[in-house]
């Protein structure tokens, strides 16, 4: 699958939303870059599930929905993702 993208004076390129969405990457998402032979390969920095022990315990919430406890675990993972490799 190939995408085509423009640098910005920055240095800066946008990933199309597509191929965003198949890698799973989201707002905060750390990449590694690697240059083998004038290609560059774009990985991402995936975690296993042992980071995310213990995050809850802080907080003393009761959920009433099934929708409460999904937005506790995105919000989790994009401040786990914001401030760890």
């Amino acid at each position: 699958m190939n995408f085509k993208t423009v640098l910005s004076s920055k240095g800066q390129m946008i990933i199309p939303k597509k191929m965003r969405s198949i890698m799973g990457l989201h707002t905060g998402s750390k990449l590694i870059l690697k240059l083998d032979n004038n290609h560059l390969e774009v990985i991402p920095v995936k975690k296993d599930i042992s980071c995310f022990f213990g995050m809850g315990k802080k907080e003393s919430v009761s959920f009433k929905e099934v929708g409460d406890i999904d937005q506790a675990i995105e919000k989790s993972v994009l401040d786990n993702d914001k401030y760890r490799y």
